[in-house]
């Protein structure tokens, strides 16, 4: 059948660039995945800068509205540490909003049971 009208000429060429931008845009993404899996795998390899042998942390989570200060949050992390403190084996206690190389914000509470790295 011969098409009557319209331009059969250009309606292919335009197919076939739209093809093509779709077969380099998904190269693209591949490769930039690539690149991505590739540098976190490296990141995890390089020295932190401090010795994570026989460290222990926990997270806590507390809700009341007593605790949405800083003064209101100041005494229970205080009694916290102190008490993990009083645990054999532990060299000191201590408490952050965000532990190093981690991205999620939130307040830990954090005890090391080995002694820092200097």
């Amino acid at each position: 059948m011969k098409r009557v009208g319209g331009f059969p000429g250009r309606r292919t060429k335009a197919r076939a660039t739209l093809v093509v931008t779709e077969v380099a845009l998904a190269v693209m993404l591949v490769v930039g995945a690539a690149l991505l899996i590739r540098t976190s795998l490296a990141l995890r390899a390089v020295d932190a800068g401090f010795d994570a042998h026989n460290v222990v942390t926990m997270r806590t989570s507390i809700t009341a509205t007593r605790f949405e200060t800083r003064a209101g949050l100041a005494q229970p992390t205080r009694d916290a540490g102190n008490e993990i403190r009083t645990v054999p084996g532990v060299l000191s206690a201590t408490a952050t909003c965000c532990m190093p190389l981690e991205t999620v914000w939130q307040l830990h509470l954090s005890s090391q049971a080995g002694r820092p790295r200097h």
